[in-house]
């Protein structure tokens, strides 16, 4: 009863606002049929004296809500109704009880093509590990920052560049972090290319990444991996630690700075990632751990390849041990390269920033995700197909990497009934999806609100009958600037209950 009469308010609210505020409209973005109406009537006792008109004529205007005839609501609150009877909306229109009346057409929902990538189809690496269905849900590590520790990036790479924040040289202490080797670069494609339809895209497209140089060759002190970590998290505050590199310990002792520096990331929650190493091949190192990535707390992940029939295997290079947490593709993997233009890579390298890619995604759906948990999932939802009914492999951990399944089920693990993405600004507008995650279909109404220096520059309101599972996208008019913000609210159509909210693009439960 608190909740409805909470949301009660709200709509109350809103609908002051957009009465002294707004600049846009109202927008059915549902296949509404082109031939009904959409009618908004001009107050609550407008609305009620057309129910008793109706009732007046059973005949005409039947009220059984399962009728054509019938007048269905739209909004309540707002006294917004459909209905396909051309005769009712005159009817109503003469009787001088409507605002509006409009046609319900049909609107196209703006998406983004993944496919006119121009490589998108020879990157196999997402359709292994599902990362369309994540993408699905309109989580892409929207404002997450990934910071990678590597041997930088070409800042002007058409597919990188936008989604690129200052990093830091820690070889010279500069913020020169240019790539001299190319493996930085080929890291960086796999986490974030951007979505552009320039060649490739990243795992987490809207994610930003922070370049941490710590080298210009194939090897490096460790004190730059460690100073490199600790600044990731003091000075960089970095969601999300990707290490595509590493060392191994023959003895009984470990590397105790670089050890304290993950412990130091874990603790204020921060996700690390990092590659198993590429040495399971030969006699000496094989089945050995492999540091930092076997710290406890990190995520170890293996290579996956592709046979020629088609089917996943482990590569035959991919370090196995008991630490391995997960594997990914690695193998024959397409991303963006030094020279401005596209290679293709193999080695552990490249299967750690798919994992690390999809924490980005996972920190998109819930900024509090512990790297705990985050790792439970991994282990909750991973492909169990190659491990024959075991728990864990030394080879493939445990499973092979599905972002789709992982998301989907950190999705209903965190809402009530419903789910609002992070909003997505494009060039094309301003996007949002929304879910009904109830095990039943259900009506539910985003309510969208856009201010900008705490002024309201309009509310949108979109209504849609969903089915279980089923996920929505709208596309929100109106300023589109990054001094622009947008505030939502998702409710069930019928009882007002609150679903989902999100506020200044971060998303809360509702209280």
């Amino acid at each position: 009863m608190k909740r409805r009469s909470f949301f009660a308010l709200l709509a109350a609210a809103l609908l002051l606002t957009f009465a002294l505020f707004a600049t846009g409209v109202f927008a059915e973005t549902v296949q509404a049929s082109s031939e009904g109406y959409i009618l908004r009537f001009k107050d609550e006792a407008s609305a009620a004296a057309a129910k008793e008109l109706m009732q007046s004529m059973p005949s005409l205007y039947a009220s059984d809500t399962a009728d054509e005839t019938a007048l269905d609501p739209v909004y309540e609150p707002f006294d917004i109704y459909k209905t396909d009877n051309a005769e009712l909306v005159a009817l109503l229109e003469d009787a001088g009880l409507l605002e509006y009346s409009e046609p319900d057409i049909q609107v196209q929902l703006y998406g983004y093509d993944y496919a006119a990538e121009p490589s998108y189809a020879s990157q196999w690496a997402h359709t292994a590990a599902n990362i369309a269905e994540a993408w699905e849900y309109g989580v892409y590590g929207n404002g997450v920052k990934i910071a990678y520790i590597d041997s930088g990036v070409n800042m002007t790479h058409a597919d990188l560049t936008e989604n690129l924040l200052p990093g830091y040289n820690f070889i010279n202490n500069t913020q020169d972090v240019t790539d001299n080797i190319g493996h930085g670069t080929n890291v960086a494609g796999i986490l974030c290319a951007a979505a552009n339809g320039k060649g490739v895209v990243g795992t987490a497209h809207r994610a930003k990444l922070i370049p941490l140089k710590v080298t210009d060759s194939s090897t490096f002190d460790c004190s730059y991996l460690a100073t490199a970590i600790f600044d990731a998290v003091d000075v960089f505050e970095a969601d999300i630690i990707s290490m595509s590199l590493g060392y191994y310990n023959s003895g009984s002792t470990v590397h105790r700075t670089t050890q304290l520096a993950v412990k130091y990331a874990l603790a204020n929650n921060v996700i690390v990632v990092a590659a198993s190493g590429n040495e399971g091949n030969d006699a000496t190192k094989s089945g050995m751990l492999s540091y930092p990535a076997s710290f406890e707390g990190v995520v170890s992940v293996a290579n996956l390849a592709q046979s020629a029939s088609g089917s996943y295997v482990a590569a035959a290079s991919s370090q196995h041990n008991e630490c391995v947490t997960v594997i990914a593709p690695g193998t024959s993997i397409l991303t963006t390269s030094r020279s401005g233009g596209y290679a293709t890579n193999s080695g552990t390298s490249f299967s750690a920033p798919y994992v690390a890619a999809v924490a980005a995604l996972a920190k998109s759906v819930d900024r509090n995700i512990t790297p705990e948990h985050f790792i439970e999932l991994l282990a909750a939802t991973a492909d169990k197909t190659p491990l024959n009914g075991a728990e864990h492999s030394d080879y493939y951990g445990y499973g092979i990497l599905d972002a789709g399944k992982l998301i989907r089920t950190l999705v209903y693990e965190k809402t009530r009934g419903g789910f609002i993405s992070p909003i997505d600004r494009r060039t094309d507008g301003t996007i949002v999806r929304f879910c009904n995650t109830s095990a039943a279909n259900a009506a539910v109404t985003l309510i969208a609100k856009n201010t900008s220096l705490s002024q309201p520059l309009g509310i949108y309101c979109f209504s849609r009958e969903l089915e279980a599972g089923e996920i929505a996208e709208a596309v929100l008019p109106g300023s589109t600037g990054s001094a622009s913000e947008w505030s939502f609210y998702l409710l069930n159509s019928r009882t007002f209950s609150p679903l989902y909210q999100v506020i200044r693009d971060t998303a809360l439960l509702s209280s």
